[in-house]
């Protein structure tokens, strides 16, 4: 790890790309350390690397083109892109230190034209960023013309950003259905490759059933992860079978009770107040009572739910509005 300190790992960075940083938080765009990394391999997809990024998803973006750098270079790194996009002091240092570090080791030496490599454009004092956003100020309005004339201007500037945004999100998405269906595909060739080998070893170790190597190739086949347990042959269908029996129980007991219900109200009057039947039976009255206070108990608790739900919600229409 580098052991400069802040104030020099910027004028470093500075002087290096001609930029004009004055906080370690602003490396959390991912801008200079691309352009660090290009000074050193001279081939970082520079086009794609936005030094002037406000927004958490042009910091991952940019992220995105310093992980293939480091994948093409094989830089045995890994960036831990939800910390750094958070422009969080400790964070983005250890992470410049790291970078400097690689710097000094692998730089090849000579001018380093980072103008050029960036298309021309000189950077300017970047933003402070804060959380992953652009510190914004509001100039003092002096007429009520120039007010609504800056609002709608703002109002415009906004609209096309949230466009801008939708295009951008809908590219990523596009290219993570490309990556997602590419590593698909290459995960059904290699698993077809594996069950190719299963087959072949297994054939001939019903001709060699004593060949050690083949029965080390197999072991390997057949181990599984650390804390993975293969689940024992039949606890599929003794599961199964469990759920099976909690169903036809439940069902079992619902129409016992139906039926129970059914004959103490529909048949149970017309039995004659002597007969034995009587004695398996509470007071007529209940079949009545019963379902009345069930039915009761239930409005309630769904009342009771509905007006939670409702304050809840109000609750939170005034807290937005009051934000």
């Amino acid at each position: 790890m580098s052991s400069e300190s802040r104030t020099e790992l910027i004028a470093w960075m500075n002087d290096l790309l001609q930029i004009n940083y004055t906080k370690v938080e602003q490396c959390g765009t991912g801008a200079a350390h691309c352009q660090i990394i290009d000074s050193v391999f001279g081939d970082v997809q520079m086009q794609k690397v936005k030094f002037n990024a406000r927004h958490e998803y042009e910091y991952v973006a940019n992220f995105k083109v310093l992980q293939t750098a480091f994948d093409k270079h094989k830089i045995d790194k890994m960036i831990p892109v939800e910390r750094l996009v958070k422009c969080k002091f400790q964070d983005n240092l250890e992470f410049l230190q790291w970078m400097k570090k690689y710097w000094d080791t692998y730089y090849p030496g000579g001018p380093y034209d980072a103008v050029a490599r960036r298309g021309g454009g000189q950077v300017g004092a970047v933003k402070s960023v804060s959380g992953g956003g652009a510190t914004k100020t509001m100039a003092k309005r002096t007429t009520a013309a120039s007010t609504a004339g800056r609002m709608a201007s703002s109002s415009l500037h906004e609209s096309n950003q949230s466009a801008s945004m939708m295009i951008e999100l809908n590219k990523q998405v596009d290219e993570l259905k490309v990556t997602v269906d590419g590593l698909e595909k290459e995960r059904d060739f290699y698993f077809g490759k594996l069950r190719d080998i299963e087959i072949l070893v297994q054939q001939q170790l019903d001709v060699e059933p004593e060949n050690q190597l083949l029965k080390e190739v197999q072991a390997i086949l057949y181990s599984t992860e650390d804390g993975f347990e293969v689940p024992p042959e039949g606890a599929a269908e003794a599961e199964a079978f469990s759920d099976k029996a909690v169903g036809a129980t439940l069902l079992l007991t619902s129409v016992v009770l139906f039926l129970y219900y059914t004959i103490w109200a529909l048949i149970m009057p017309f039995v004659d107040e002597g007969h034995p039947l009587h004695e398996y039976f509470p007071d007529r009255s209940y079949a009545i009572r019963i379902p009345v206070v069930l039915l009761l108990i239930g409005l309630t608790v769904v009342f009771t739910f509905l007006a939670l739900v409702m304050i809840k919600s109000n609750g939170a229409k005034k807290n937005v509005k009051k934000a």
